[in-house]
């Protein structure tokens, strides 16, 4: 899938966004939307929700690892073409926004998986002290 990015001054940038990566980052949005539009999560629901959530980011990783490759690759051709390094690192960046998106992603996804975790300890913690079996039967 292509994506254009839109820069200052009018000018666009290619975004190239495989059909696979756009299904797994739509995938981890549908989970992080089920999760914040849930009020009263169970711990089934939360387990399945980061399960699926820590698989689906594992994978957009392996996409991540491969476009950081080629990101460093642009960065090394631009030096051996006699580019300084923040001019190639900015080149790089010119040329795959999509490690900046990818980045950006998946470290917002990563902290609602974090809170998932926090949730499930403390649902965890409250069975165990029969919190919750108190609150439900009042």
């Amino acid at each position: 899938m292509i994506h254009f990015k839109k820069l200052t001054r009018g000018a666009y940038v290619l975004l190239v966004i495989t059909k696979y990566m756009q299904e797994l980052l739509n995938t981890i949005t549908q989970i992080i939307e089920d999760y914040q539009s849930s009020s009263e999560h169970h711990p089934q629901g939360l387990l399945d929700m980061g399960r699926n959530l820590s698989c689906s980011l594992f994978s957009l990783e392996k996409h991540r690892a491969q476009k950081h490759k080629e990101f460093e690759a642009t960065i090394y051709s631009e030096k051996m073409n006699g580019e300084k390094v923040n001019a190639a690192t900015n080149t790089a960046n010119v040329r795959h926004p999509e490690l900046y998106m990818l980045r950006r992603f998946m470290e917002s996804a990563e902290k609602v998986q974090i809170q998932i975790s926090i949730e499930l300890k403390w649902l965890h913690a409250e069975l165990l002290s029969g919190g919750i079996m108190e609150s439900k039967n009042a």
